[in-house]
């Protein structure tokens, strides 16, 4: 049984995937716990501290990052999942 070391839910595994649509402008509410890339590419994103980052090479699989945002603009990878 895994444990939650971070008292906040986020050390659990998820719950539920909902598809996330890149936009430039809108945050992701409420973050998602990790992401899910179905087919490889780049992706732009915020960042829980709110600094953008782009990764080039971002592979197909899961992804232990919380994204506050991810960009439209400079994201090519696709079949984008938030779980939750």
């Amino acid at each position: 049984m895994a444990v939650d070391r971070t008292h906040d839910g986020h050390g659990e595994p998820a719950n539920y995937w909902v598809p996330i649509t890149p936009n430039d402008s809108t945050d992701l509410d409420p973050m998602p716990r990790s992401i899910y890339i179905g087919t490889a590419g780049a992706i732009r994103f915020v960042d829980a501290a709110g600094d953008t980052r782009t990764v080039t090479t971002m592979i197909a699989g899961y992804h232990p990052t919380r994204p506050r945002r991810i960009h439209s603009t400079g994201t090519t990878a696709t079949d984008i999942w938030g779980l939750f």
